[in-house]
């Protein structure tokens, strides 16, 4: 709740069974879909795969007696969040499995995105349950991991992939962009893409990665959403420009 109290409600967790058997159907439809035929896809990135805040329900409670080894203390909110952490690579685990079993090939390459997480949700809060101690590319077996940045700046980027890095394969993904803000709007109080913009978020990138250990593992930058733009908009122009030239 606003005001901090944590209290059990009905939930689509990933503690839910119904709600997985829900996930597992559409996903496996998806990736029957577009992992055969003529012009079939690389791979998926597992989008949202984290919790924002923590999550509470019978079916939580019951699974964190499990994992934990005792009963679910709701004063507790980190320990909750250490929780779904390791809830939450467990469950990628299972779902990397799960497509490339569905693909039938263990060149399906499986990524996971984090979305927005900075420094201290990342190291020490676990805020959005993915505290890097336990979501990893070791403890997930993704074949990379798709940061998203928002309003991250280049201190946070390099402590953050620093450690994606020196890890395995990583992706950046920019976000927000003006396709979110109808192009000339503001969105969540981000200023809206331009194409100048564009080119300083590509830049930074670069900039940080010329200073990790691993820079060769920084292998790719997304942005997001670019299929909502029309053609000829220029901040499409701009993506395919300064990402495809990085």
């Amino acid at each position: 709740r606003p005001d901090g109290e944590i209290v059990p409600s009905g939930h689509c967790s990933w503690d839910n069974p119904q709600f997985m058997d829900y996930y597992y159907r559409v996903l496996g439809d998806l990736v029957h879909r577009y992992a055969s035929g003529d012009e079939q896809a690389d791979g998926i990135i597992l989008d949202q795969q984290k919790c924002f805040g923590p999550y509470v329900g019978p079916e939580s409670q019951q699974r964190f007696r499990q994992v934990m080894g005792h009963e679910m203390d709701l004063e507790n909110p980190s320990e909750i969040m250490e929780y779904w952490s390791i809830r939450n690579a467990q469950r990628i685990r299972d779902t990397v499995k799960f497509c490339k079993d569905t693909a039938g090939s263990e060149q399906f390459k499986v990524g996971l995105t984090l979305e927005a997480i900075k420094v201290e949700g990342f190291f020490n809060t676990g805020s959005t349950g993915m505290l890097h101690q336990y979501v990893n590319h070791e403890s997930t077996q993704v074949d990379f991991i798709h940061h998203q940045i928002i309003d991250h700046d280049e201190q946070e980027c390099a402590q953050i992939w620093e450690a994606l890095c020196n890890d395995g394969p990583t992706w950046v993904m920019m976000d927000p962009t003006a396709a979110d803000a109808g192009w000339d709007q503001n969105y969540w109080g981000w200023q809206p893409r331009t194409p100048e913009l564009i080119g300083a978020e590509v830049a930074k990138v670069q900039r940080v990665r010329n200073r990790l250990s691993h820079p060769e593992n920084l292998t790719g930058i997304t942005e997001f959403p670019i299929s909502r733009l029309p053609l000829d908009h220029e901040n499409l122009e701009a993506c395919l420009e300064h990402i495809g030239g990085a």
